[in-house]
């Protein structure tokens, strides 16, 4: 016998070996690099079940063939990897999560947007500490990226400590996660939304707070703008009620995924599964057979469930729900309960109340239930609530050790113990060492009460009488049989002591969590004397325990105990006696002592000396409250506490830092200039946590408030869920390895009793495998330094620091290692982590640090060296991100870089260029130039902002149209991420005079007063002329014969010429200034069968003159080729009426953008058009001006009335000729004198009715203004007259409500006073473009012919600022009638006199032209002077020119050129198709115009 406790003994030692040694290997739930295999992996594409994804990029291919995860998804713990290694990684198959998808400390991911580019369902039925989606410590993080997702159905999102992500506040979370509150999203320590970029195209659709919301920058959040009624939709179109996520089409085969289930018999969403399938995991259906063979990935055994009624569906499921129990036929056959459900549950030790719950609703326990518990709060409630149910025990019940039980009345139901299997061989209920149990069960419990084998056993219960023993055995019939030996009445209701025999206890070399005893056996003659040894242990940080201190039902200080039988046989044979102490805590002192437990009659019993032993160190716990302030520029300060849980002596922390790099190219995104940076942190003298930092804070010098005790008990709150947060972090992710030193022991005991998860041979190891980490110093000397505090921040013990510098040398930091803890860190080269260890401190400071950058930081806690096996242990890494304080110099420009070069050519251009300053804090974002006038005073100066992006490309800046022969000043400054920095010192330059042409001065001199006098005597003979002829001018007659009269009173038809037999008119469009307007159809023109087409006809009585200016005005639409402008298809001239043929638009843009209000009475559904739709139709507008403006006509009445909407929403100019009819109100009419669009005219129009291409941009900026307000009035509230003094003090409208900023900024360039510092159309389709649809570039005049034009096209060479001329000028050539052009509305004056303020005033002014100031710009259209009815009919110069000239084209009342000359007419604003101009009692209307003379220059 001896021979077999021996062998007993060796047996364990070896067995302990091999788990070591195992251990040592790694190979504990490791997976291969060659062969990963996983339990949720699919081998087909399907379904999958949970998946773990850590310590290796390449694991990620446990998601390929995945469709949906029916379970969880865990991503974490990859170290080191670069972003380069996701580049490849993409799992388009993925749709849905059914529980909760985890990211945690993977380094080198940015972002998910290409992994999972179309996850759309995270379902949370299982969640993660309350939340579906969390990325917590993700150190590379910049967006979430889930560009697909639109559903979270339970559990809210978690967002915490990932430094650069971005992304957040633009996610319009109540959308996706349903019935959720704001408030129960967690998004914290994320970095600073100040310096996102956080950009949303412009596409994007607004939600309802009226925000745009993506998920990055070019991805816009889905299922936003769904019509009513719709949750998730496509392209407009309603999905099917039970789709979730999305669809492909509004059918239920068409869903991303179910709402409900998945149909088995069709693969369709359906709301409940067909008749015969079975609901699986809450999403899909399956058949039985599907069911009990169930094979998508590893899972146990499935069970069905069979439904009791029509409304409760069959389910799937792995085990039978409550109410349910498995048929006793059929063990995959979950069946209900017949009245009472019974539960069966396994045997269970019952040591805490969190055990006792999970007894909870239990009937029948399968195997012994043994109850041990030694103290708790309202232990005698909770065993009541979860062990009533209890009614059978199929072996036995062991009470043993409750010190806080006083009964077990706890057991209201208990009916029999089967003692199937008895404690000790011999006993179905043993109650023993209860110290404070008074009393058993209640009465009826023991009247009930059957006992089937075995008999009881009661001992040690020195508070529990015989009697009440003896009241339970009497109705068990077993009173006469048990002996003292089954019931000693000495040890039961008193205490007793026994001569006690010395036993030697020796503790083996411990390990972490436990520690193998030796001691010598109890000796006696009867062996049947002893049932088993009682190891008594408990912590004792000092060596001052006794053994019976503490002994109390009080105390919270008890002995912990653990029971060990002794061998059978042979007692007094054994060497010695060996057992395992389980579930020690690392690196703590501990008291122990080995008692005996005999029969009650036995003459002695058996003790050892009290024994003190230590387990070894463990793996410390990372070191906490990590925090970094900044004081003093390039420096930071890192502090931390130590390790919650040391597990050892902690002699040094190892501190790593890396700066963060930052991507100019991001930044180029956002254009700074419009939506600057919020002012940064320049002056802040630390960075600690956003609540920290606020609790000092100041406003105006005085303190704030204290907090109340609501706000205090609202923080510790949320301190406390943090960390409940973090413990439960910690818990679920890391798996602990059995890993120990060669040199120790391992009992198999020890692999039952470590709390280790189930699934630890399937998953990988923790990420921190410390135990192979080595350190050797003296590798590091030459390389390292040691830095003191400096000033007074030396402590008094010295801080040792050692900082280990990036080098070549065997101390550099290397990729080679495979965790910082062994003193490297694997980084790229150029930008590697540097390293500090620091002793006997908990903090330190970073210097020679760059200022105002990121610096990611992580500290770990690491103890001695083990001098036996060279271990080192070290903790996780506490990370943190810490940001230095900027320069307040670094952002300065330096002075001898900045030089300015001021062109030769006299355009009024000084080019600006400096140099970046050399070492900025973070990046350039901008810079401004601030420029004047020099010596004038009181004068604002103007500023000029340009994106850095800019500048690198033109490497400076351009001022043009600067005003020349004046001396200015200016000065720069940088704009960085740390917000403004210093102005440069003023620098000056001059530009140079106008060239006066030195030489001709005198011959100029004696010329111009000849010229003025000339020129006054032709133009006083010319209107003397042209008054008589016109009292004897002949009727003018329209014919085809060229020769019945001269040619400048006749048109002359050519190829344009439609037969009037094509021409079929079908109905009424309305009314023209010389006609009807109808639609009609032209046959068989070109070659086409059918057109539809707009036809504009003269009236009946009007004048040969008005038909004569109808066909004129319709030649000028044949050189208009543009797809933006209204098309003329052909002229019908032979026989009366005249009629022109035109392109047939469906509506006017005023009209339809009206039709689209949502409170239109007459609103039919329809939604008002898109931001793109508005910038597309802005687009085609600027086209077609750019277009007028090249081909040198200006419009003179743009307004959205005079845009027409074409069937496919194309807008052209042009209009039907009903505008004035319809908005008549639109026009401001002065007296009796024509109608002027004032509400769309530009200030120099207003005031000296000069009209050019400029002016008509400051209309395009209205007519925006008019789309971003579905056409409401400008200027509302204002009078017409109020209009005109508005304007006039250059006030401009203000932002219309809900107007996107890039659209009100267009308006404000097209609004600026000085029409030099307007853009032009073609700069407006560059700023447009990005928003543009390809399909522009192909019809568009600007990609096609705009661009090929000249610079003299461009916008400077347009017109002069005539802000700073002193009057209207005259060019000599204008005075000559053969060169004047045809000008439809433009009638001569007898005298010269020009009554211009008879427009806005009630004074009158006369101006003479002055020649000594001869500068007017080309296409400088009009100086308007109203036409002196003395003079009457109509000029004969416009009449004889007519011939040889352009007229106003048939849309839109545009001055034409001739010859090179630039002239104007005035546009039909109000309602004329044809543009024509009627004679109203004398005086020349055009289309309700005022008449004005006009003056022009050369073009």
């Amino acid at each position: 016998m001896a021979t077999f406790n021996i062998f007993r003994g060796q047996f364990l030692l070896l067995v302990f070996l091999c788990l070591v040694w195992r251990g040592s290997q790694n190979l504990i739930g490791r997976a291969t690099e060659d062969n990963y295999s996983h339990p949720g992996r699919s081998k087909a594409k399907g379904a999958c079940g949970n998946i773990d994804i850590r310590n290796k990029v390449e694991n990620f291919i446990i998601l390929q063939n995945c469709t949906v995860i029916e379970g969880t998804l865990q991503i974490l713990l990859i170290d080191y990897a670069k972003p380069k290694d996701y580049e490849n990684i993409s799992f388009p198959d993925l749709v849905e999560i059914t529980d909760y998808l985890l990211l945690y400390r993977v380094y080198g991911l940015k972002s998910l947007r290409n992994i999972f580019p179309n996850l759309a369902v995270i379902r949370g039925e299982k969640l993660f500490s309350n939340y579906a989606l969390i990325a917590f410590e993700m150190p590379n993080l910049e967006e979430l990226g889930l560009v697909k997702l639109t559903t979270i159905m339970r559990g809210a999102v978690r967002l915490e400590k990932n430094p650069n992500l971005c992304y957040i506040e633009t996610v319009d979370w109540s959308r996706i996660a349903k019935g959720i509150e704001a408030s129960e999203h967690f998004f914290k320590n994320n970095r600073d939304i100040k310096e996102c970029i956080n950009t949303c195209p412009a596409y994007c659709p607004v939600s309802r707070d009226g925000n745009r919301r993506c998920w990055t920058l070019e991805h816009c959040q889905t299922m936003l703008d769904c019509p009513d009624g719709c949750e998730y939709c496509n392209e407009g179109i309603c999905c099917n009620e039970n789709c979730i996520g999305g669809c492909s089409g509004p059918k239920d085969t068409n869903c991303t995924a179910c709402k409900n289930v998945l149909d088995a018999v069709q693969p369709v969403c359906a709301k409940r599964c067909s008749p015969g399938t079975y609901k699986f995991m809450n999403r899909r259906c399956l058949l039985d057979t599907q069911c009990l063979n169930f094979t998508d990935y590893g899972v146990k055994e499935l069970m069905l469930v069979n439904s009791t009624s029509y409304n409760q569906q069959k389910e799937c499921v792995p085990e039978c729900p409550p109410k349910y129990i498995p048929d006793k036929n059929n063990s995959s056959l979950c069946v209900p309960c017949q009245g009472k459900c019974p539960k069966v549950c396994s045997g269970k030790i019952i040591d805490s109340i969190n055990s006792a719950q999970q007894l909870k609703g239990c009937t029948t326990i399968t195997g012994p239930l043994e109850i041990s518990i030694m103290g708790g709060s309202s232990v005698g409630q909770e065993l009541e609530n979860n062990l009533a149910e209890i009614e059978v025990v199929t072996h036995y019940i062991r009470i043993y050790r409750s010190h806080a039980l006083l009964s077990l009345h706890f057991f209201k139901n208990l009916r029999e113990i089967q003692g199937k299997e008895q404690y000790s061989g011999r006993y179905a209920l043993a109650v023993f060492e209860n110290s404070n149990l008074q009393q058993l069960f209640t009465e009826e419990v023991t009247k009930n009460l059957g006992i089937h084998n075995g008999s009881v056993w009661f001992h040690y219960n020195s508070k529990l009488c015989i009697k009440i023993i003896r009241q339970l055995l009497e109705p068990l019939n077993l009173l006469n049989k048990t002996t003292e030996v089954d019931v000693s009445p000495s040890t039961n209701g008193d205490r007793m002591t026994c001569h006690m025999q010395v036993l030697n206890l020796t503790v083996l070399t411990p390990l972490p969590q436990i520690a193998m005893l030796h001691w010598t056996p109890y000796r006696t003659a009867d062996e049947r004397q002893l049932i088993s040894y009682t190891i008594n242990y408990k912590e004792a940080p000092e060596r001052n325990v006794a053994i019976y201190q503490g002994r109390d039902a009080c105390s919270s200080d008890l002995w912990r105990t653990v029971e060990e039988k002794p061998s059978p046989g042979g007692l007094n044979d054994t060497v010695h006696v060996t057992a395992i102490l389980p579930n020690l805590k690392s690196w703590t002192q501990y008291a122990v002592y080995v008692q005996t437990l005999t029969i009650s009659n036995a003459q002695e019993g058996g003790i050892t000396p009290l024994v003190y032993f230590r387990t070894v160190p463990d793996m410390p716990t990372y070191p906490v409250n990590l925090k970094v302030t900044s004081e003093i520029t390039g420096e930071l300060r890192v502090t931390w506490d130590p390790p919650k849980s040391p597990n050892g002596n902690v002699t040094h922390y190892e501190v790593y830092w890396q700066k963060q790099d930052l991507d100019a190219a991001k930044y180029d995104v956002r254009d700074y200039c419009t939506n600057p940076l919020v002012d940064s942190s320049k002056g802040q003298k630390g960075q600690e946590d956003k609540d920290d930092s606020k609790q000092n804070q100041t406003i105006s010098g005085c303190c704030t408030c204290p907090k109340t005790k609501q706000e205090l008990a609202n923080e510790e709150r949320e301190r406390e869920m943090e960390i409940k947060f973090q413990d439960y972090l910690q818990n679920e992710v890391y798996i602990k390895r059995l890993e120990y030193p060669a040199s120790t022991i391992q009992p198999t005991k020890a692999q039952m009793t470590l709390r280790l998860r189930k699934n630890l041979g399937l998953l990988g190891s923790s990420p921190i495998d410390t135990s192979n980490f080595t350190i050797q110093p003296t590798e590091v000397v030459n390389n390292s330094l040691t830095v003191e505090k400096p000033f007074n921040r030396t402590s008094s013990s010295t801080n040792h620091l050692t900082t280990t510098e990036k080098t070549s040398s065997a101390s550099s930091l290397t990729e080679s290692t495979p965790s910082p803890s062994n003193g490297t860190i694997p980084q790229p080269k150029e930008n590697p982590y540097l390293k500090a260890v620091v002793y006997g401190e908990r903090e330190i400071y970073l210097l020679n640090l760059s200022h105002f950058e990121d610096y990611s930081i992580e500290v770990i806690a690491c103890q001695e060296r083990d001098q036996v096996n060279k271990h080192k242990l070290c903790s996780n890494r506490a990370i943190i991100t810490g940001r230095t304080l900027p320069d307040e110099t670094a952002d300065n420009i330096n002075m001898s870089t900045v030089n300015h070069t001021v062109s030769t050519n006299r355009t009024g251009e000084v080019k600006i260029q400096w140099s970046d300053p050399p070492h900025p804090n973070g990046l350039i974002l901008t810079y401004e130039i601030e420029y004047s006038r020099a010596n004038i005073k009181n004068i604002k100066p103007n500023i000029i902002c340009i994106p850095h992006k800019t500048y690198r490309i033109h490497g400076g800046h351009t001022l043009d149209k600067l005003e020349l022969g004046f001396n200015y000043t200016y000065r720069i400054r940088a704009t960085s991420l740390a917000g403004n920095g210093s102005w440069t010192e003023p620098m000056f330059f001059s530009l140079p005079p106008e060239e006066p042409g030195v030489s001709y001065i005198t011959v100029i001199a004696i010329i111009i007063p000849v010229l003025i006098v000339i020129v006054v005597l032709i133009v006083v003979a010319t209107c003397w002329y042209f008054r008589i002829k016109l009292k004897r001018v002949p009727d003018t007659y329209i014919s085809t014969n060229a020769n019945y009269y001269p040619g400048y009173d006749v048109y002359v038809p050519d190829e344009w010429e439609v037969d009037r037999d094509k021409v079929k008119l079908l109905r009424e469009l309305g009314q023209g200034s010389f006609g009807m307007v109808y639609e009609g159809i032209v046959c068989d023109l070109n070659g086409q069968e059918k057109i539809r087409i707009a036809v504009k006809t003269v009236n009946e009585n009007a004048t040969d003159y008005e038909r004569l200016m109808f066909l004129k005005e319709a030649s000028i639409m044949k050189a208009f080729e543009c797809h933006h402008v209204v098309r003329l298809i052909g002229v019908v001239s032979k026989s009366q009426p005249a009629l022109v043929l035109m392109e047939l638009m469906a509506n006017d843009l005023k009209n339809f953008l009206r039709m689209h209000r949502p409170d239109e009475e007459d609103n039919e559904g329809r939604l008002p058009p898109t931001l793109k739709r508005i910038l597309l139709m802005a687009g085609q507008i600027a086209d077609g001006m750019a277009y007028l403006a090249d081909k040198k006509y200006v419009h003179r009445d743009l307004a959205a009335r005079n845009c027409m909407v074409a069937e496919d929403l194309t807008v052209k100019i042009g209009d039907f000729g009903m505008t004035r009819d319809i908005y008549e109100t639109d026009y401001y009419r002065k007296g009796d004198r024509g109608l002027l669009p004032v509400r769309w005219m530009a200030p120099e129009s207003l005031r000296d009715g000069v009209f050019t291409s400029m002016s008509d941009v400051w209309s395009f900026g209205v007519v925006l203004w008019e789309m971003a307000t579905l056409a409401a009035q400008p200027y509302q509230g204002l009078s017409n007259e109020d209009v005109l003094r508005y304007v006039g003090n250059g006030r401009i409208m203000e932002k219309p409500e809900g107007c996107p900023e890039k659209l009100y900024d267009i308006m404000l360039k097209c609004w600026r006073f000085r029409p030099k510092q307007r853009p032009t159309f073609k700069e407006i389709i560059e700023i447009l473009v990005p928003d543009l649809d390809p399909a522009f570039r192909d019809v568009s005049y600007f990609f096609n012919e705009g661009q090929h034009k000249s610079d003299e096209a461009q916008h400077n060479d347009l017109t002069d600022d005539l802000d700073d001329e002193d009057g209207p000028h005259l060019m000599e050539e204008e005075l000559d009638d053969s060169n004047h052009p045809f000008l439809p509305m433009v009638e001569k004056s007898q005298d010269q006199g020009v009554e211009l303020d008879d427009l806005f005033h009630d004074t009158s002014y006369a101006w003479q032209p002055d020649h000594s100031n001869v500068g007017a710009e080309p296409c400088d259209c009009t100086l308007i002077q109203e036409r002196d009815q003395a003079c009457g009919g109509i000029p004969h110069h416009i009449i004889s020119a007519a011939h040889n000239s352009n007229s106003a084209g048939p849309n839109s009342a545009i001055g034409t050129m001739d010859n090179g000359s630039s002239t104007e007419g005035s546009k039909d604003s109000s309602k004329s198709s044809s543009s024509s101009y009627a004679m109203m009692n004398g005086l020349s209307v055009a289309n309700g115009h005022l008449p004005i003379q006009v003056r022009t220059t050369p073009c």
